[in-house]
Parts: C-alpha cells; structure tokens; sequence
C-alpha cells in the first residue's frame, strides 16, 4: 500500500530559513550571521528571564550560537529552528543558573529596549503611560519563580506553542498549563492596583 505523507507548506520566512541552515551545512558559514542577526535579542531576552544579570544573559547567548553553529549540520528539522536554537539557549542559561544562583537587577526593558520618535505630547503621554505600565508587568514577572517566569516567557512573549514550550522545558502539557495559571494568579495579585485601575 502505498503511503501518502502529508505535507505542510512552510511560510517564505521559513524558507529562507531552511535555505541559510542548508547553505551553512555545505560549507557556506557567512551566511550563519542571517541566523544570528534574527535570533540574538530572543536569545539574549530568554537568557536575562532565566539568569537576570545583563553579563551573564550576554555570555549565555555568546555560548548558544557557538553551540548552534557547532551542531547546525545536525538539525534534524523535527521541530522548527526556533524551538530547536530556544531550547539549547534555555539549557545553557539554566546551566550559568544553576553554577552561579546569583541574581541581578536586570530588568527585561533592558532586552526589549524602547525607541521615541516625533509625536505630539498626546501621543508621548500615551507611550508613556502604556511604557510605564508595560515596565510594571515586566517587572512582576521578575518576580515570579524561574519555572513560572521562563514558561511565562516562551508562552506568551514568544508566542510558542504549548508543544513547543513543552519541548523546550522538558514538562507535559499538563504541568505547563498549571504552571501559567500559578503564573497569572501571581501577575494579578502583583498587578492588583494597576489592574483596578484599568477597570475604572
């Protein structure tokens, strides 16, 4: 019998994606830098969520891309390239976690960094106002332990899939799932005054 194998059609982004890790496994590593430009402020920002120290996020997103392109050649594409760099960026920031259990005060603004254009004051005054409450949830998922924090992190910063974040944290579904509600009953309790606010 013959067996028919579905395909899904990979988006142009991943595409491109594809034909630069193909290009680098034969021998064409000046195109790793497309990789690196794309993923370096993701790794680094998954770093700082884990270890938050802006030094070690930067020596942990060093390590990643040297492992990264070590071990290209061997990406088997059984999952997508940014679940597969994500996980190998969590287990060398969970590693500096782990050696050092030392903590910064790196705040993730830091890693998200902010630009200001030409606007009216009405338009400032709204960034700012949207900035300062964005600033406040940043810094009440700082507070959330490291298991909360990072599948708060993969979930809903980087918008990976249960699946994907699953893959990454080495847990089940299940254990997910109650992660991000203990997550979220945290970030309200935190956020109670601005949340009230809002609802005014």
């Amino acid at each position: 019998m013959t067996q028919i194998k579905k395909r899904c059609t990979a988006t142009p982004d991943e595409e491109e994606e594809l034909r630069v890790i193909k290009a680098c496994a034969d021998g064409n590593w000046e195109e790793f830098s497309i990789i690196f430009e794309k993923y370096k402020d993701r790794v680094y920002f998954l770093a700082v969520s884990v270890v938050k120290e802006r030094a070690l996020a930067l020596d942990v997103t060093q390590n990643t891309f040297i492992k990264v392109f070590r071990s290209l050649k061997h990406f088997n594409r059984r999952s997508r390239f940014s679940t597969w760099i994500f996980r190998i960026a969590y287990n060398q920031a969970l590693d500096q976690y782990r050696k050092r259990r030392r903590w910064g005060e790196v705040e993730f603004s830091d890693a998200l960094g902010s630009k200001i254009s030409h606007a009216s004051k009405e338009e400032i005054f709204q960034r700012m106002a949207k900035k300062e409450l964005g600033d406040k949830i940043r810094a009440a998922v700082e507070q959330l332990p490291l298991k909360l924090r990072t599948a708060v992190v993969l979930k809903y910063v980087e918008g990976l899939t249960y699946s994907e974040t699953c893959s990454i944290l080495g847990c089940a579904r299940g254990v997910l799932q109650k992660r991000l509600a203990q997550a979220g009953k945290k970030l309200r309790d935190i956020l109670k005054d601005e949340i009230d606010e809002l609802q005014c």
